[in-house]
């Protein structure tokens, strides 16, 4: 491996899914100048919904890729296509499920997440337009993993830059032009992953690659109407089994990013109202950003520690986790220092209403919050390199610790600390978690390795 290539993949993909993060940070921009803090306040409520839609896309597209590479560099291109076929097919079935959920049942889900009488109509709207689209968002997941993995990083990372622009744009016309409110903005929101999703129909055109839908029998090459309907289910659930094991860490950082948001909101809720929720959201929605670039990182090391993996290469997959380790701890700096010198100035562009009570809030949060994200960046790459090289159970371990093990710290901290301990418990979360990967990964891979082996 050489650092051309590691730089081009993880490049593009921090680009791209820095690009990403805009969906919800324009919305945030946009709602805090059209509606104010009430606005703010529901976006914030509806964040999990998101979190979790892109967590199940994240883990059928990184799942589905990483297979789908390993497969390919071992030559199996016909169970490759099955994968990929697989993978489109479960993620079709899973998002109509999800759209279903979002005309149906959108203002209990409201109330569940923490909405209160002054912002409830709000986020129901805003929850019923992002489920009502989930079909774009999980299936856009999907896309960008296999384009990538299908050797056109460029393409999913245009993909992406342009759907976040079209989402900024379409932001401004539907909330100050047609004053639609915050339902202009998730209506904005849920149609940039459809323009993403048509530039990356060309890659089944152009690319000599082509990602193919097959079905058939490697074995006897027999197609689908040759084979009985119990046999074709019984190996789309083992294949898809195999997807979920290799993709379940991404979702589990996702969804438990959102149950956590939705835990910090309650507890913020009642030690300082909508305005601690509103300040809250400030720093989530910066989060976002920072965490999709981690996100990036470990997505742009993906493709390279799998077909590592696929050809049996150790020394170079040790290559890449060392240099995603260095790249995601200077990202994790650099951040850090930005956003405490620029502290004033980022809370003030999100704070419309001069709100003097958000902005003390929010101050604290960024010195004490963003802290944990020099090891947030460790801990995402760390897990994403050990599910890429089918080290599902250590990966699901580092991933549920760092997911889950929040919520009884921050309650804990909470009342003994207040809200100064609702920001010190991520920080914390993730020491205890960098610590066990650190330990994971030492263990399984650098027991035996020399002293002097070379980046």
């Amino acid at each position: 491996m050489n650092y051309k290539e590691y730089f081009k993949y993880v490049l593009l993909n921090i680009l791209g899914m820095a690009g990403i993060s805009c969906y919800i940070l324009a919305d945030t921009f946009f709602v805090s100048k059209a509606i104010g803090t009430q606005g703010l306040a529901s976006l914030n409520f509806a964040i999990p919904v998101y979190n979790f839609i892109n967590g199940i896309g994240l883990m059928f597209g990184i799942g589905g890729a990483t297979l789908f590479t390993i497969l390919k560099n071992q030559n199996n291109h016909d169970k490759a296509d099955k994968i990929f076929t697989y993978t489109f097919f479960i993620s079709v079935l899973t998002s109509t499920l999800l759209l279903m959920t979002g005309l149906l049942f959108s203002e209990q889900l409201s109330h569940l997440l923490g909405a209160d009488n002054t912002t409830i109509i709000m986020t129901q709207n805003y929850l019923k337009i992002l489920l009502c689209f989930s079909p774009f968002f999980i299936i856009n997941n999907v896309f960008l993993a296999f384009v990538r993995n299908d050797g056109a990083p460029k393409l999913s990372t245009a993909a992406m830059i342009i759907g976040s622009l079209s989402n900024i744009v379409l932001d401004y016309i539907s909330m100050f032009i047609f004053g639609l409110g915050i339902t202009g903005a998730a209506l904005a929101t849920g149609i940039a992953p459809v323009l993403s999703i048509l530039i990356m129909l060309t890659h089944m055109k152009n690319c000599s690659f082509k990602l193919k839908f097959s079905i058939s029998d490697n074995d006897n090459g027999h197609s689908i109407k040759s084979r009985h309907f119990c046999l074709i289910i019984r190996n789309f659930c083992h294949e898809l089994k195999r997807i979920i094991s290799l993709g379940i860490s991404s979702f589990i950082i996702e969804f438990s990013s959102g149950i956590v948001l939705v835990v910090f909101n309650i507890i913020i809720m009642g030690l300082k109202g909508s305005t601690g929720v509103a300040a809250y959201g400030i720093i989530a929605n910066i989060s976002l950003v920072i965490l999709a670039v981690f996100t990036g990182t470990a997505q742009g090391i993906q493709p390279l520690a799998s077909r590592f993996f696929g050809i049996g290469d150790l020394l170079s997959q040790k290559k890449v986790l060392r240099l995603s380790v260095v790249t995601s701890t200077l990202i994790a700096v650099v951040s850090y220092c930005l956003l405490i010198v620029f502290s004033d100035n980022i809370i003030s562009v999100f704070n419309s209403d001069n709100n003097t009570e958000l902005k003390s809030i929010a101050a604290t949060g960024f010195a004490i919050y963003f802290c944990g994200f020099i090891f947030a960046g460790f801990n995402i790459v760390n897990s994403a390199f050990l599910s890429a090289t089918q080290k599902t159970k250590p990966a699901f371990v580092i991933s549920v610790f760092r997911g889950f093990i929040i919520i009884p710290v921050v309650i804990v901290f909470s009342v003994i600390f207040k809200m100064k301990g609702v920001w010190l418990s991520f920080t914390v979360t993730e020491l205890i978690t960098a610590v066990i990967g650190i330990i994971i990964i030492m263990k399984l891979l650098f027991s035996h390795i020399p002293n002097k082996m070379d980046i």
